[in-house]
């Protein structure tokens, strides 16, 4: 809601979410270390906060500096290094086990833990590089002299029934908010299972979750590639029907 409130101040929220960044990292080492549960779940809401406000608001920048109809090719591009990206925190994560030790102990995940969350005041600092785009005002009878002054230029409305354009938002974060809840009930207690049933070891969960990540990567692509001959949104549903 703040992203969209203030299209023009999106770099100074991402700005603001660097403090959030931070404060949560030395909140997460602190209550690491001094095994503090209350203090443990205020630093997850901070986290969530500051990834939530920096990815909404990078997102909106990414999509504003982008010409119409290129954003489907870098939008992907976008997405397969950042699911790529994910996978290489598991993947770091597993060599530092394999040095310390392969054995589910306290202090052995602490170390990790806090490895990782030392990598959070890193990341901040490319947020400070982000600029508003600048917004080219035209003049009143500009988009008249590209027309031709015609109102034949202006496409159909597209719509499906009672629905327009503007419930493709509403469709989509409500699918997207039931997919999560989905995901949050299942995908969370998979490491559980593999753990209690299966026997495995960190090291072994670590390459777990490196592993789907690139596979999802590599999904992008060819959804991507499937989309242009049958449709974005065909293509988005029937990679949601094989779920």
């Amino acid at each position: 809601l703040l992203v969209d409130r203030q299209p023009d101040k999106r770099a100074r929220l991402l700005w603001f979410s660097t403090i959030l960044g931070i404060v949560a990292a030395v909140m997460a080492v602190v209550a690491v270390l001094s095994d503090v549960l209350l203090l443990l779940y205020l630093t997850l809401i901070l986290l969530g906060a500051f990834s939530e406000l920096a990815n909404s608001a990078t997102e909106a920048l990414f999509a504003d500096s982008i010409p119409a109809g290129q954003r489907s090719g870098l939008f992907t591009t976008k997405s397969v290094l950042m699911t790529v990206g994910s996978a290489c925190g598991p993947a770091l994560s597993a060599a530092g086990l394999w040095v310390i030790g392969d054995v589910w102990k306290p202090h052995q995940m602490k170390a990790v833990i806090i490895t990782g969350t030392l990598f959070i005041p890193i990341s901040c600092i490319t947020l400070f590089f982000f600029r508003d785009p600048l917004v080219h005002c035209c003049p009143s009878g500009a988009g008249e002299a590209v027309n031709g002054g015609s109102a034949q230029a202006t496409p159909p409305l597209r719509k499906f029934g009672p629905l327009l354009p503007r419930h493709v938002p509403i469709i989509i974060s409500v699918s997207d908010l039931v997919t999560a809840i989905g995901a949050g009930m299942t995908v969370k207690f998979f490491n559980l299972f593999f753990i209690q049933d299966q026997h495995f070891t960190p090291i072994q969960i670590c390459l777990l979750q490196a592993g789907y990540p690139l596979v999802i990567a590599a999904c992008m692509r060819v959804t991507q590639g499937l989309s242009k001959p049958i449709g974005r949104a065909q293509a988005s549903l029937l990679f949601f029907s094989l779920n």
